[in-house]
């Protein structure tokens, strides 16, 4: 069985997106940790999947183990187990991180400044990765700056220089342990100190899903049981990623477009999430980064769309974009910094559509423009006629069912809610900071996503009103609304635009480029 189909010929560009000559940076060293991308299939990605005691896994078909880069043995189809004994957590250092930006000289000028005022344990370490495709690379690095060692995350928030914008823990010393692997008959027919890697012809099915390319098993960063790794190529992992945040039903234009946005999204991403600084792994499967559930779900559409824009990604400038996206955005797009703190190239605070006004939003939310998600302007086909009601909302309640509300999500009692009141809002009219007054005390929430928690909101687009005891919030959308909008990119795509015609609209000075 090969175990490796590789190749670096580039295939053919798909129109009109940009194809780009060899660089001439050409034969140059690059940076220790960059990412290989000469095969067709993109390079392999590291998806942490889920931490149990032990794993049970169905082999369709025969497969390899291997420790290292080493196969020492091979199983049959049935049903395997892996589990560990003697397991020890892994030891970290904890670093604050004060400054973080793409410019390495001034990053090195915070470091001189750092250790001028007393703190000679600085240094500056690379976020992000430096990615070699066939006909260039793109280095996607951010640069942070560390000030350290603490013994823990608290003696760090308390020690630290300022500004401290993140505790960063690095590895010091991996989790150890014995993995066994057992197989259908009982037998146990490998130990290994170090993780097991699988790899077989067929997908296995584990935890409920099925996983293309390695599983690697390897003792948790706690100690307290295996961690499941997922190393996947990329163009496999989108096809994970597609049926899950945006669903096989929706027009293949828009499912291509989707599809865009989730290779930019993990290439943007692998390696800056400093939260993941110190697991063994670059992407999770959940919303930290994007619901990925291997490949069980996926369908001929999806892999059309997914082998349609093969290795296309969304750059701004030489640089990959974040690509954000949200399920409906009401028919008013909202800010990056708004949302959160950053401003994304492409992406801004306008409506959805043909006209150009100034938000009120009260009027706007009862008074719907001609938006692409708007239901009455536009028709929905089955596969997302549930979004209809995403355009427009009403949640109602008494002032204890509010309190009762903001009480259970942000564990803050405000006792009975006489008012709340909008304190501010982002330049496309979402909520960012409310102030939520009750018989017990002032709760004030800020934050796009946190006032959506607080309330149980599908959106902070809204404005309130009181109706005799009852307090009315009357909504648009659903999600952050900053980037694409889904519906809105489903509606365009059955109304016969092109996936890069849907990209470019919601990505504004973007280009579309196939880099492998």
């Amino acid at each position: 069985m090969a175990i490796f189909v590789l190749s670096c010929a580039p295939r053919e560009a798909v129109q009109p997106v940009q194809t780009v000559p060899v660089q001439a940076s050409e034969g140059k060293a690059l940076p220790p940790g960059t990412v290989d991308c000469s095969s067709p299939m993109g390079p392999f990605v590291r998806v942490g999947i889920e931490q149990r005691q032990s794993f049970e896994f169905q082999a369709r078909d025969s497969f390899w183990v291997m420790v290292g880069n080493q196969g020492v043995f091979r199983g049959w189809p049935g049903r395997w187990r892996v589990r560990a004994r003697g397991l020890s957590p892994a030891r970290f250092q904890f670093w604050m991180m004060i400054w973080r930006g793409p410019d390495s000289s001034a990053a090195s000028d915070t470091v001189v400044s750092l250790i001028q005022r007393g703190y000679p344990r600085s240094f500056v370490v690379p976020m992000g990765k430096v990615f070699a495709f066939p006909a260039e690379t793109i280095d996607m690095r951010d640069f942070a700056v560390l000030v350290g060692p603490y013994r823990s995350e608290a003696e760090a928030m308390k020690n630290a220089p300022r500004p401290r914008q993140a505790v960063i823990k690095l590895l010091e010393k991996p989790a150890s342990g014995t993995l066994e692997l057992v197989s259908p008959d009982g037998e146990v027919r490998v130990m290994a100190q170090a993780p097991l890697r699988l790899i077989s012809g067929e997908p296995v099915e584990i935890i409920g899903n099925r996983y293309p390319d390695f599983l690697e098993f390897l003792p948790s960063s706690d100690g307290s049981g295996i961690l499941l790794v997922n190393e996947v190529q990329m163009e496999n992992y989108v096809r994970g990623v597609l049926p899950y945040e945006m669903g096989p039903n929706f027009p293949k234009e828009a499912l291509k477009a989707q599809a865009v946005l989730a290779r930019s999204h993990a290439f943007f991403v692998w390696g800056k999430k400093f939260k993941l600084t110190g697991e063994a792994y670059d992407l999770t499967d959940d919303v930290f980064t994007q619901v990925y559930r291997g490949v069980g779900e996926a369908s001929a559409r999806v892999d059309s769309a997914v082998e349609e824009t093969r290795g296309v990604v969304l750059l701004y400038g030489n640089r990959i974009i974040k690509a954000p996206f949200h399920a409906s955005c009401g028919g008013y797009l909202e800010s990056s910094q708004a949302v959160w703190g950053e401003e994304i190239p492409g992406t801004g605070a306008r409506p959805d559509s043909p006209d150009s006004f100034a938000l009120d939003v009260e009027s706007f939310i009862d008074s719907p423009p001609d938006a692409w998600c708007n239901p009455r302007a536009h028709d929905f086909p089955s596969g997302f006629r549930y979004g209809r009601s995403y355009f427009r909302w009403e949640k109602s309640g008494t002032g204890a069912e509010w309190g009762a509300i903001v009480a259970r999500n942000t564990g803050s009692d405000p006792g009975a809610v006489s008012s709340m009141e909008v304190a501010e809002r982002g330049p496309g009219g979402r909520a960012l900071r409310l102030v939520i007054r009750g018989s017990k005390r002032t709760v004030t929430v800020e934050g796009e996503f946190n006032i959506r928690k607080a309330l149980g909101l599908k959106s902070a687009l809204f404005y309130i009103e009181k109706q005799d005891k009852r307090l009315v919030i009357r909504g648009a959308g659903f999600g952050h609304g900053s980037g694409m909008c889904q519906i809105g990119a489903g509606v365009m795509a059955n109304e016969g635009k092109v996936y890069t015609e849907i990209l470019f609209h919601y990505f504004r000075g973007t280009t579309a480029r196939k880099v492998y």
